[in-house]
C-alpha cells in the first residue's frame, strides 16, 4: 500500500505519524513512507511524474542526436557529390561511415533494457550489414559473430563503435576488396589475466605478413591504436598466417555482461 501526502490532507504533516489498519505504513515525511520497522514502504510522491519526465528527456535527447548526425551526414553527402578527387571522396565517405556507427551506437543504448550496458553482438550484426552494403554491395560477405555475450560499459560505446567501423573498413576496402564473397569473423574470449581479447579477422589478402602496426601509415590503423590505447587501456596486435587477424586486449573492466 502506498500513501502520498496529498492523500491524507492534515491527518500527518511533515515528521508526523499514520496509523493504518494493518499497521504496514506508520510514518510519513514529505517523500517516503516509512513500515514499522523504518524501512522504505513506498515510493517518492512524484515518482511517476520523474519517471515520465526522465523517459520524455530520454525521448528528446535521442532525436536531437540522431537529427544532428543526420544532418552532418547530408552535408557530407553533398560534398562528396560536388567532389571530383577520388581520394578525397574516399576520405568523406569513411568518414560517414564513422558518422553513420555513431548513429548505431547511440540507437543501441536507446532501445537497450539497460542503458548503462552497451551490446556489443547486436551493434555488430547490424553495423555489418549496413556496411557491407555501403562499402562492398556486388559482393557476398558472411559474418560470424561470437561475443559471448559481453556488454561494453555504455561510456565507451561510441569509442568502441568507431573501433570496429574502422577495422570493417580496413577489412572491406584493404583486404577483400574486389572480391564476389568473403567471410568476416568476430569473437571475444575472456583470460584468466583479467583482460578479453576481441578477435577481428577475415579470409582476404591482408596487410601481409610484413606489416607493422607501429609503422603503419594506414589513417584505419593509426585511429583504432589510438583508441584502443587512449580510451580502453588496451593493446592493438596483427597477426598474419595466411589470414589477417586484429586482436584488440581490453582491462575486463570495461565490460559488463549483457
Amino acid at each position: 500500500m502506498v500513501v502520498f501526502n496529498d492523500d491524507i490532507g492534515d491527518t500527518a504533516g511533515k515528521g508526523g505519524v499514520l496509523e493504518s489498519q494493518n499497521d504496514d505504513i506508520r510514518f510519513i515525511d514529505d517523500d517516503y513512507l516509512l513500515n514499522a520497522d523504518g524501512e522504505d514502504a513506498g515510493l517518492m510522491r512524484d515518482y511517476d511524474k520523474i519517471l515520465e519526465e526522465n523517459d520524455y528527456l530520454k525521448k528528446e535527447i535521442q532525436y536531437r542526436v540522431r537529427s544532428n548526425l543526420a544532418i552532418i551526414n547530408g552535408v557530407m553527402n553533398l560534398e562528396i557529390s560536388s567532389c571530383d578527387d577520388e581520394r578525397i571522396k574516399g576520405i568523406l565517405q569513411d568518414s560517414m561511415s564513422r558518422i553513420i556507427s555513431m548513429s548505431f551506437a547511440y540507437e543501441n543504448i536507446y532501445n537497450s533494457d539497460d542503458i548503462s550496458v552497451f551490446d556489443m553482438e547486436n551493434f555488430i550484426r547490424n553495423l555489418s550489414h549496413s556496411f557491407i552494403e555501403y562499402y562492398s554491395p556486388d559482393s557476398v560477405i558472411s559474418i560470424n559473430v561470437d561475443t559471448k555475450g559481453l556488454g561494453i560499459i555504455a561510456d565507451d560505446s561510441v569509442s568502441f563503435a568507431l573501433v570496429i567501423n574502422d577495422l570493417f573498413i580496413i577489412s572491406l576496402k584493404h583486404s577483400l576488396c574486389g572480391r564476389s564473397s568473403g567471410r568476416i569473423g568476430i569473437k571475444s574470449v575472456r583470460s584468466d589475466d583479467g583482460f578479453v581479447r576481441i578477435v577481428f579477422s577475415d579470409d582476404g589478402s591482408g596487410q601481409g605478413a610484413g606489416f607493422d602496426i607501429k609503422t603503419s601509415k594506414l589513417p584505419e590503423v593509426c585511429t583504432v591504436k589510438s583508441l584502443v590505447e587512449r580510451y580502453f587501456e588496451g593493446e592493438l596486435n596483427y597477426n598474419f598466417a595466411g589470414n589477417p587477424e586484429w586482436e584488440i586486449v581490453i582491462p575486463e573492466s570495461k565490460f559488463n555482461s549483457s
